[in-house]
């Protein structure tokens, strides 16, 4: 064999393994990365798992909080009442504040139930229903519903997915009955809304509540809504 022969053989070798070396190189290489994207993958579904996590438990604080912000509300109102010498609340009154606190629970579970007949226990038969709102932009919107536009809105909550409402800090502003047969409440809160446990908004609301006593129960014929959301 001639010494270019040799010459040539040495070359085409040392070809060979620099080619063999640098597919060996990308192929070690691309497993990194590989294996650096599944590490990125992992870590982003733990962030994910805990961000969750975290907007549950800041849901439950929250209730919790709105929630004690009702009693206290409560308390202070007896307090108040304790100290002005009145007398104590009737009973007509109670029931009308146990009313509100049902009528919010039933809203809280009306995502769930998909059943509007769940909030329209508390209406009577033939009702009205305004809404002010003056929404996170500042825009005004004024809603007018008779008891059929009513149920209409109703359904459409009830079909969101992933929706829920909270009704919390409750302080009544008003209670008046008259005649055990008639009343009017006014009362202040807070409304949550929520895309699964994700706050989306939070409005000051108050609200005006008219109706009357109808075979033993109270019965709403005009409920009034003016809100503020930030």
């Amino acid at each position: 064999m001639t010494d270019n022969s040799q010459k040539r053989i040495k070359k085409i070798t040392l070809w060979v393994v620099s080619a063999l070396l640098s597919v060996a190189l990308l192929s070690c290489q691309s497993g990194i990365k590989e294996r650096e994207l599944s590490d990125l993958k992992t870590k982003n579904a733990e962030l994910v798992r805990q961000s969750m996590l975290l907007q549950s438990q800041i849901h439950l604080q929250q209730i919790t909080v709105d929630s004690l912000h009702t009693e206290i509300n409560h308390l202070e109102a007896g307090v108040a009442n304790k100290n002005n010498k009145a007398s104590k609340r009737s009973k007509d009154e109670l029931a009308l504040r146990q009313m509100v606190a049902n009528m919010h629970v039933s809203w809280k579970e009306l995502p769930e139930d998909k059943d509007p007949q769940q909030i329209l226990k508390y209406f009577m038969p033939n009702f009205m229903t305004n809404m002010i709102g003056i929404d996170v932009d500042n825009q005004g919107h004024v809603a007018v519903y008779t008891h059929e536009d009513y149920i209409i809105y109703l359904e459409e909550i009830a079909s969101r997915k992933r929706f829920g409402v909270e009704f919390g800090d409750v302080s009544f502003l008003d209670i008046e009955v008259k005649n055990r047969e008639f009343f009017n409440i006014a009362y202040k809160c807070l409304l949550r809304s929520y895309n699964k446990d994700k706050l989306t908004n939070t409005s000051s609301v108050i609200v005006n509540i008219t109706g009357r006593k109808m075979e033993g129960e109270w019965k709403i014929a005009n409920y009034s809504v003016v809100s503020f959301s930030y």
